[in-house]
């Protein structure tokens, strides 16, 4: 049974829809769109299945990206990739700013996107859930930064 309940957990995050429809427009209750970012080590099908759709239901139009090689790559990069991602959804829904929900580095990420990649202005909030904002205890960010992972090392 529970292997079951596993694979039909992991089939639904692998069928999941990637990102909003292009036809999303923010409301006047909820006038910010609101763009999820992952942590490492996963993606945004795995991330936000349970999140998004209760957004999405509060009538919140929702975003999520892929960024990073699952978010292995350097901060700096993917930091780059969510930028010109928000700066995509500002253009496509014509809302002034943005809210970023973040998991783990997603959530630092997310103020580092607002604070230094010039987004400051078109931020409404950054939620980190679980912020890796001061860095990480992890004991497995260490072996996983030799092994090829940047956004460990950077974390770390």
């Amino acid at each position: 049974m529970r292997r079951a309940a596993f694979l039909i957990v992991v089939l639904a995050a692998l069928t999941a829809p990637a990102s909003a429809s292009a036809a999303c427009r923010p409301t006047a209750a909820h006038p910010y769109p609101v763009i999820l970012v992952h942590g490492t080590f996963a993606n945004q099908a795995l991330s936000w299945n349970a999140l998004r759709p209760l957004l999405q239901a509060d009538g919140f139009c929702v975003f999520s990206l892929d960024y990073g090689n699952n978010a292995t790559a350097p901060m700096a990069q993917s930091g780059n990739t969510v930028a010109a991602f928000a700066r995509k959804v500002l253009t496509q829904t014509g809302a002034a700013k943005v809210s970023f929900v973040g998991h783990s580095q997603g959530g630092s990420l997310s103020r580092y996107v607002a604070k230094d990649k010039g987004l400051l202005a078109q931020t409404d909030d950054v939620v980190g859930l679980a912020p890796s904002s001061h860095g990480t205890t992890s004991p497995f960010a260490g072996p996983a930064a030799l092994l090829g992972c940047a956004a460990c090392r950077d974390q770390r």
